[in-house]
């Protein structure tokens, strides 16, 4: 598995010359950061040197930005849908398990959750008339 540091290494130019204000970047470059990053604000922002708000003004100033940004995150929830299905098939307890209680729903494999009271006996509650929630 790779490390945030390693990945980030290499993929962007980094931040650019020391002028005293913030690089300027193209939308194109935005564009290519977000796809690299799938689609992650904060990844992006590393690989332009800049700052999470600074993307978000590309964002903002760019809307059609904002579906590329969405496209990537769909790559990457396809990636981890992928992910999820081979850990199914290798019979991992825990990928089984999540994938029964969500997908599995209509043939009946849920959490249930069962409420008692102390040692198991019968919760008991107590009804009150006449009494508001101010009152309590």
């Amino acid at each position: 598995m790779i490390g945030i540091a390693a990945f980030l290494k290499g993929l962007g130019p980094g931040p650019g010359p020391s002028t005293g204000r913030p690089r300027e970047h193209t939308k194109e470059e935005v564009q290519r950061a977000l796809e690299q990053s799938r689609g992650l604000v904060s990844v992006a922002a590393k690989i332009l040197g800049c700052s999470r708000p600074t993307v978000y003004a590309y964002l903002d100033r760019y809307p059609e930005l904002r579906s590329v940004a969405a496209e990537a995150r769909e790559d990457l929830v396809d990636i981890a849908e992928a992910k999820f299905r081979d850990a199914v098939k290798r019979g991992e307890f825990k990928a089984v398990r999540l994938c029964l209680i969500t997908l599995g729903k209509k043939r009946g494999y849920t959490v249930r959750t069962e409420v008692t009271g102390k040692d198991g006996d019968a919760v008991n509650v107590k009804v009150l008339s006449g009494v508001s929630m101010d009152d309590l």
